[in-house]
């Protein structure tokens, strides 16, 4: 109880700490990236992630592509709006980020909510359709708080031919730099 006392002692009220790991308390910060996306300037359509010059009558010139990667959230409530999300992604030899491709469950919205072994296969199913449309994409990443999903996939690796390579999400980087990186992205 002492200890415990003088940890409460020793961050200060009102901070976020305080609120998360004395009081219990969690919250969510949203908005903080979304309010800077543009749907007229951020979105493009499928001919316009293909060609640069797809404004001509017949595009010739293919978008260049340099590397592909893809990621992968989970979140298996059925109570929440959380999702199970998916997203393959593009970089250009002109430093553009294109989303290519993107696929969401929710088990809100289910009948048969999806566990994680149906993630693993869908993921899966989910880079092989991207790799033959667009390209491979060797390195992924994962929810690396999701360690069921995690399992599951190197599982689904260690029975099956894959060439994927599944790494846990990096998040060493403080939440606000990471908000900066997406920023830079939609700049």
């Amino acid at each position: 109880p002492e200890a415990i006392e003088k940890k409460k002692r020793s961050v200060p009220k009102g901070t976020k700490i305080y609120k998360n790991k004395i009081l219990g308390l969690r919250g969510k910060a949203t908005g903080l990236v979304f309010s800077n996306f543009d749907y007229k300037k951020h979105v493009i359509t499928k001919k316009q992630a293909m060609y640069e010059d797809w404004q001509e009558k017949e595009p010739k010139k293919k978008r260049n592509y340099i590397c592909f990667s893809a990621g992968l959230d989970t979140a298996y409530s059925s109570q929440s709006k959380d999702t199970i999300s998916m997203i393959f992604v593009g970089i250009t030899d002109k430093r553009e980020l294109i989303v290519l491709d993107e696929k969401v469950y929710n088990n809100k919205d289910l009948d048969t909510p999806i566990a994680p072994s149906d993630t693993a296969k869908n993921f899966i199913d989910f880079l092989n359709r991207n790799k033959d449309e667009w390209g491979l994409a060797r390195n992924v990443f994962v929810d690396s708080a999701d360690q069921a999903t995690i399992t599951e996939l190197n599982k689904y690796k260690r029975n099956h031919p894959c060439v994927y390579v599944f790494n846990g999400a990096y998040k060493k980087l403080q939440i606000i730099d990471r908000i900066n990186l997406q920023l830079g992205w939609l700049h």
